[in-house]
């Protein structure tokens, strides 16, 4: 799975300032999933949940075009660090966005988007013959509101 957001080097006024940089993903980022199954509103012992995720970060540089309503890649993605998360085999909502401090520009771009490739390295069982059931992922940053909130907008829609 591949999940892709954007991170801004710039003021209010669009213009790139090194001061702007960010230092750790988890300071301006949520990235959060249900690592369980729900039916119906009840949870499901039924599924295999995930045990152990590599998440890989890519990175490229943007523009923006159709004044300022698209991105367009100004350089193709590179890959910059992996990183891998285990969790207890507990239906939870997991957060495992890790502590990463992106590349970033270093020249006159507006930021980077960022990509994050998910790699299920493990799992716990669930019943025989079922499937792992993950849901809900979301990556989004953090001023738009905490993970659990988040879901509750998306439900009333």
């Amino acid at each position: 799975m591949y999940l892709f957001h954007e991170f801004r080097e710039v003021n209010e006024f669009w213009e790139y300032s090194p001061k702007f940089k960010v230092k750790n993903i988890q300071n301006v980022h949520n990235f959060a999933f249900k690592n369980y199954c729900e039916v119906d509103g009840n949870l499901s012992e039924d599924f295999a949940r995930i045990k152990k995720l590599k998440i890989t970060f890519f990175e490229a540089k943007y523009k923006l075009v159709n004044h300022m309503m698209s991105y367009a890649l100004a350089t193709p993605f590179k890959k910059t660090e992996s990183f891998e998360v285990t969790f207890s085999n507990e239906a939870s909502i997991v957060y495992p966005m890790p502590a990463y401090k992106p590349v970033g520009s270093k020249e006159n771009f507006l930021g980077n988007l960022f990509l994050m490739q998910l790699t299920v390295l493990e799992v716990y069982p669930g019943k025989e013959g079922q499937p792992l059931f993950a849901e809900d992922f979301y990556l989004g940053e953090k001023w738009r509101g905490e993970y659990t909130e988040v879901l509750k907008q998306i439900d009333k829609i």
